[in-house]
């Protein structure tokens, strides 16, 4: 049995279903072409945040789940397909039925106003969000 080894295996990845640019499909052939062993699929958590619009899964993961599986499928015995998940802390979805998922906090939510931060996109609004939510 061969090492697990970051060149062998694959499972942050984000394809067009979600804010990646190539379909799963594409995704695939170029991980099984590259010798990848264990290829798994982690698109983005439905959430309500105004500017993830069009960057994240639809909160019904249908046809996110049947492509994936879909895959898995169609590369079984030459590569290992895992159906993913990345879900971010105001994510309103569950990660329930998935093979595994990576927890992420790309936005926090002021619960008294609604508001979401972006806290990973720049420090002014990660400080802006600080100020607010904690008192300095």
């Amino acid at each position: 049995m061969r090492a697990l080894t970051p060149e062998l295996c694959s499972v942050h990845t984000h394809s067009a279903l979600c804010d990646g640019k190539h379909t799963p499909e594409e995704m695939a052939v170029a991980a099984c072409a590259a010798g990848v062993r264990y290829f798994g699929f982690s698109g983005h958590s439905h959430t309500s945040c105004p500017s993830d619009a069009g960057g994240v899964l639809p909160s019904d993961m249908t046809e996110y789940r049947e492509t994936v599986l879909r895959l898995r499928r169609e590369y079984e015995g030459r590569m290992e397909i895992l159906l993913g998940l990345e879900w971010d802390s105001v994510s309103d979805v569950s990660p329930a039925g998935f093979d595994y998922w990576i927890g992420s906090v790309h936005h926090l939510q002021n619960p008294d106003t609604g508001v979401y931060y972006t806290v990973d996109w720049k420090p002014e609004s990660l400080a802006k969000c600080c100020v607010e939510l904690f008192h300095g």
